[in-house]
């Protein structure tokens, strides 16, 4: 699950600091950045792929206009 907002700041932060930021804090950016990182090579390749043809489909678009 990947949250839609990030928070600049851990919520230790928000008002006045009342203690240090701890490990638990930073969990959910962490998290989302393993999310992000870790996809596995299949899933990769086949974004890749639909990115490869949506860019070819577009170009198809653009020189049939010309």
């Amino acid at each position: 699950m990947i949250s839609s907002g990030y928070r600049i700041l851990p919520p230790a932060f928000y008002g006045k600091v009342s203690r240090y930021p701890t490990f638990s804090d930073f969990l959910p950016i962490l998290s989302d950045f393993f999310a992000l990182t870790l996809l596995s090579r299949s899933e990769s390749m086949a974004l890749q792929a639909k990115i490869q043809i949506d860019f070819d489909s577009e170009n198809r678009l653009f020189n049939s206009e010309q």
